[in-house]
């Protein structure tokens, strides 16, 4: 289950609004043909287009917002709270054996405004069926995926100015049993640029 793009994502939903405004146009130019046969464009709603009703939620365009960043770091431990190794440290840890990942996120903004601002956070394991993941701290939700391979939570961040910006943090348990390996996706909604997304990779053996 790759990420989609920023660039996709958009593209998808702005071919939902020029489709719509283009039966839209369609439609108003049969007014002048007769009363009984004519149809005003204020009378289409987005939600008669198709027999699927679509809301102005899903069509919805995510912007960017260039006064948002965010710091991400990934480390790993066996279970002592103490020994925590980064994620470009370490990469390998015993098989049928209990590990730990922490992933510390802290969402700042440079405008006032935007203090608050909610930006939703997603963890998406892949290498699940042979090492389930269980949370073990922090407030998330795990998303079903349909997938036995893939595990995914989502959390949400609020930004808050440079001085006072906290980390938040999430501890997440691996219980490998067979596994060779287990992948680590933390990624934002579109309101963050790609390149503030984080991918980490351990090994069993």
């Amino acid at each position: 289950m790759p990420k989609r793009s920023v660039f996709e994502r958009k593209k998808e939903r702005f071919f939902v609004i020029v489709m719509v405004f283009m039966l839209l146009g369609a439609l108003s130019g049969c007014e002048g043909k007769g009363d009984k046969d004519s149809v005003s464009a204020d009378s289409i709603s987005a939600d008669s287009v198709s027999g699927d009703s679509v809301s102005s939620d899903e069509i919805e365009i995510v912007e960017e917002n260039t006064h948002l960043e965010v710091e991400t770091s990934i480390a790993y431990s066996e279970g002592n709270v103490d020994d925590w190794s980064y994620g470009n440290l370490r990469k390998e840890f015993p098989d049928k054996k209990t590990c730990y990942v922490r992933v510390a996120s802290a969402l700042t903004t440079d405008k006032k405004k935007y203090k608050g601002k909610d930006v939703t956070v997603t963890y998406r394991f892949t290498g699940t069926k042979k090492c389930e993941i269980k949370l073990s701290e922090g407030m998330v939700e795990e998303v079903d995926t349909g997938d036995m391979n893939v595990q995914e939570f989502k959390g949400v961040l609020y930004a808050n100015v440079k001085k006072e910006a906290a980390e938040e943090v999430v501890i997440f348990q691996y219980n490998p049993n067979g596994a060779d390996e287990v992948s680590l996706d933390v990624f934002y909604d579109d309101q963050l640029a790609e390149r503030f997304d984080k991918h980490s990779v351990i090994y069993f053996k």
